[in-house]
């Protein structure tokens, strides 16, 4: 016998269905149907390949700014990289770092955690890059706070970024510019995110033994080039050419 719970659950989801693709998604339809016909045969090799699907050696984090498409601009396939999505790129630190008015009620950055612990000691990847990209909607919010007042969640989660120091530094050289302010808090982002991974003991003890890196990339609209932090020269280079991410043996990730 279905609980009540669960019989909620099922009526929920009948009523869904009753509803239909169609009517909810109609701009959708077309676009899936194309994927149906032109990639059913390349991608039931890949989808059925249970080792395939493990190999990736990079785990990317990105912005889930839908602007923004992490295949596109690495030019990768789907088991080039384990992609985690968040909003503004941002990685909570661990909880030891922070004070109460910056914890997070309940479990809300359990399930970005959770995502990178099974990455880094299941699935044994050698690398994590945290990417920005210009142009970026949540960054532009640290640059007008007061658009935040009404989203206290959002402002809660922007409080792991960190970049004041940042900003006081672009005050001080009379810097007013809103791209260059901008593009500037974005590569700080980036930083502060690395520095919030490496708080985390699971990554720092993996990084310690030389099993892990940790990158930073930034992705510019207006050039649509990617930059790599050089931590030789303390700033962001371009990178020559895109590299298709190493990938570990079946064997390794076993």
């Amino acid at each position: 016998m279905l609980s009540s719970l669960g019989s909620f659950y099922l009526d929920s989801s009948r009523h869904l269905q009753c509803i239909g693709i169609d009517n909810v998604m109609p701009n959708l339809t077309p676009l899936i149907g194309r994927f149906h016909d032109d990639n059913r045969a390349s991608n039931n090799d890949r989808t059925h390949d249970a080792n395939l699907r493990r190999n990736a050696a990079t785990l990317l984090v990105t912005c889930s700014d839908a602007s923004f498409s992490p295949n596109t601009v690495t030019q990768s396939e789907p088991d080039d990289y384990y992609i985690l999505r968040s909003v503004g790129n941002i990685v909570p630190p661990h909880a030891s770092r922070l004070d109460n008015t910056k914890k997070l009620g309940g479990d809300e950055a359990l399930s970005i955690v959770a995502a990178l612990e099974y990455a880094v000691t299941f699935l044994r990847i050698a690398r994590v890059i945290v990417c920005g990209h210009s142009d970026c909607a949540v960054m532009e919010q640290l640059l007008n706070p007061t658009r935040l007042a009404p989203q206290p969640n959002t402002n809660r989660w922007l409080a792991h970024t960190n970049v004041d120091y940042r900003l006081a530094e672009l005050d001080r050289d009379a810097i007013h510019d809103d791209r260059q302010r901008l593009d500037a808090v974005v590569e700080e982002n980036v930083l502060v995110q690395m520095a919030n991974l490496m708080s985390h003991p699971f990554i720092a003890n993996a990084v310690a033994h030389k099993k892990l890196e940790i990158v930073g990339w930034t992705y510019r609209t207006d050039s649509n080039k990617l930059l790599a932090w050089e931590q030789a020269r303390l700033k962001f280079v371009p990178m020559e050419r895109t590299v298709r991410p190493a990938k570990v043996s079946p064997k390794q990730v076993a």
